[in-house]
């Protein structure tokens, strides 16, 4: 958080960064899972991680991983769908209120990649609002399911030349000394939807439908961006 607020506090006052270049981009935050996919995860935790490149002033593409990571799982009697019964004999002294599951067996995670394509908008010398969509693959640890998703999102970030030695350590953000790099901080809302098939296959009629709607933050750090 100390890094957080040092940065911002640098890129408020930071010159003003060129809209051309490589950059990495990590975030976290959470997510509400609906629909079919709803009762393999709830309550995720979100990681994204990406690489980008800014093509102009307006236009930016970047290659993504994302996780939805479940923390607590609905069983409801019995594992998900396309679960393993790992816990059959765990009887009503395991904690699992006596179903024969074990809860910690199922809170899964929602792995995608995909590509990014972003519209970026300039308001200020160091602001900019963003609308962004993705097409990705997800799969579903500990299942066999995966399938197609697409998703859309819109964000703001705040950016400019800082001191790259920041990145080790936040108080050299204020050092008058080392190369500059751009970098930002940022937040981002969105939505996925997904189509997961067993196996894989688009032709097999078993099939969960869900999205995901989550909120991040995170920061941002390349070449001029």
């Amino acid at each position: 958080m100390r890094a957080a607020l040092a940065l911002a506090l640098v890129l408020g006052t930071a010159s003003t960064a060129a809209a051309d270049g490589i950059y990495f981009t990590e975030s976290f935050g959470g997510s509400d899972v609906k629909g079919e996919l709803g009762h393999q995860i709830t309550d995720a935790l979100r990681m994204r991680f990406s690489v980008g490149y800014r093509l102009s002033k307006s236009w930016a593409v970047e290659g993504f991983l994302a996780g939805d990571i479940g923390t607590t799982s609905n069983i409801d009697g019995g594992p998900p769908r396309g679960y393993a019964a790992r816990c059959v004999e765990c009887g009503s002294g395991s904690g699992d209120g006596g179903s024969g599951y074990n809860a910690l067996d199922y809170a899964s995670t929602m792995t995608t990649v995909g590509i990014d394509v972003k519209y970026l908008r300039p308001v200020s010398e160091h602001v900019e609002l963003y609308l962004r969509g993705s097409l990705g693959k997800g799969w579903l640890d500990n299942s066999d399911y995966s399938g197609r998703g697409f998703g859309v999102g819109a964000g703001a970030q705040i950016k400019g030349k800082v001191r790259a030695l920041g990145f080790l350590f936040w108080p050299l953000f204020f050092v008058p000394a080392g190369p500059k790099v751009t970098g930002a901080l940022f937040i981002d809302a969105g939505a996925d939807f997904y189509r997961l098939h067993r196996n894989g296959d688009l032709d097999n009629p078993d099939s969960l439908d869900g999205s995901t709607n989550h909120i991040t933050v995170g920061w941002a750090v390349g070449a001029d961006f």
